[in-house]
């Protein structure tokens, strides 16, 4: 694919031309975010020779209609020449050079004055590259290759990007940083550290441009430059692993965040499940979703990533008065589990944490012999020592139910509950569910509190 900077996409065209100085720049060379090349750098004779397909014909027709306007004063010359253009039934399998030469000639063969001729194909030239590389220096057909490889990556790969960006929430333009944070948080099976740098830069950009078109703003090209250069500068010992650190850091407060902010009920009933009314604390969540999830023996598992979720559901629902005691505390857990090192015995902390979530056994007393969460139970024993005719109380035990059988679905993802889920439902699992919902209703709604309810 050949890059064409025309003045159909004038906005467009200003900023890949803007992108084109940088790259060429010495301070941000375009190699240097290159990730994955589309294919081995080619020679300056080599960068405009790529045969145009149907939709690039169409669009550079486009381009240079619109360009004649700009070049020649005779609207009726001008439509002359646009008619012959589209007439042509040649235009296939050619390049952008051997397109341009085609149609100077019905340039040439309507508009007699040589002036005006002269002005066109120079415009042409220098707009559109009519002579190979249109003029252009080694450094500068480079760059265009490379831009010219990102535009063809994007356009093949732009649901992809369409997914990413619209995970990555880039509602107010192209933010390169919550970019890189994005990538490095939950692309980092997918791609390596430099494939992340890329798509934070000027990959990602270009993506973001053919995805936004005139949404794209200026501001948006001087953030990728700005922050191009804060990762080119990174030391060869460090590579960016300090920067790396902060953004993925920043990312992930605010996907947690964003987690229990769409989560809101399900999270309030953990909440309750759980019991907050001494504050946040990392070690009751992390003992309770050992207990439920049953990782081997001495591991977290996902549990550490339920434990940060559940700080920032405290925050948003219940009192973020206390930030930063909540976030020594969780770092303070999180420094004796996930980032536990010798000669601190790891897996006996870990041990200890399931241990003391609930008395031994309670994991399966709370599982019928099918291995499904027993909500009768854990129900009958929330009512001992109450009036089971007493609203207030059932009320009570319900919310208590739902909450762990919230948790229990959650981490166990018996019927694709959880997020990004692979379990499938079997009909046992589906009848189950039917006769869950048919108890819940005979208990109530469950949503408005009894009266007088303390």
């Amino acid at each position: 694919m050949n890059i064409r900077i025309g003045r159909r996409y004038s906005f467009t065209a200003a900023i890949l031309a803007t992108l084109l100085t940088v790259l060429i720049s010495a301070e941000l060379p375009a190699r240097s975010f290159a990730q994955p090349p589309a294919r081995p750098a080619a020679t300056p004779a080599e960068a405009n020779d790529d045969i145009l397909d149907a939709d690039d014909v169409d669009d550079l027709l486009a381009d240079m209609s619109d360009s004649l306007y700009d070049l020649i004063d005779n609207t009726n010359a001008i439509q002359q020449i646009i008619d012959r253009w589209y007439d042509r039934e040649d235009l296939d399998e050619k390049t952008q050079p051997e397109l341009l030469k085609m149609l100077f000639s019905d340039v040439q063969a309507v508009v007699r004055d040589k002036p005006t001729q002269d002005r066109v194909w120079a415009d042409w030239q220098e707009e559109f590259g009519a002579d190979g590389n249109g003029g252009a220096t080694e450094e500068e057909a480079a760059a265009k290759k490379q831009v010219a490889e990102w535009l063809a990556e994007a356009k093949k790969n732009e649901a992809n990007y369409r997914t990413w960006f619209k995970a990555a929430n880039l509602d107010h333009g192209f933010d390169p940083e919550r970019v890189a944070g994005f990538c490095f948080k939950l692309l980092k099976n997918d791609m390596d550290d430099k494939g992340c740098w890329s798509l934070a830069t000027f990959r990602g950009l270009v993506a973001y441009l053919q995805i936004e078109g005139t949404n794209t703003k200026e501001a948006d090209l001087k953030r990728v430059v700005a922050f191009g250069k804060q990762v080119a500068s990174c030391t060869p010992t460090d590579k960016c692993a300090r920067l790396k650190a902060q953004l993925t850091d920043k990312f992930e407060d605010y996907y947690l965040d964003q987690i229990a902010l769409q989560t809101k009920p399900a999270m309030m009933l953990a909440l309750n499940a759980v019991g907050v009314q001494q504050g946040y604390d990392p070690d009751k969540f992390a003992g309770y979703c050992l207990r439920q999830s049953n990782p081997p023996d001495g591991k977290m598992g996902t549990c550490d990533e339920f434990v940060k979720t559940t700080m920032f559901a405290y925050w948003r629902f219940v009192n973020n008065q206390n930030q930063a005691a909540d976030r020594a505390r969780l770092n303070a857990f999180l420094d004796k589990t996930v980032r536990c090192r010798p000669p601190m015995n790891c897996v006996q902390i870990v041990r200890d944490l399931k241990a003391a979530g609930a008395p031994a056994g309670a994991k399966a007393a709370n599982l019928d012999a099918d291995g499904f969460f027993d909500y009768r139970k854990v129900y009958s024993a929330c009512m001992i020592g109450k009036n089971a005719a007493d609203p207030c109380a059932r009320y009570s035990c319900r919310s208590t139910v739902m909450g762990q059988m919230f948790m229990w679905a959650a981490l166990n993802n018996p019927f694709k509950i959880a997020s990004g889920g692979t379990k499938e439902s079997t009909p046992l699992i589906q009848e189950k569910l039917v006769d869950f919902q048919k108890w819940l209703t005979s208990l109530g709604d469950g949503v408005t509190p009894p009266a007088n309810c303390h």
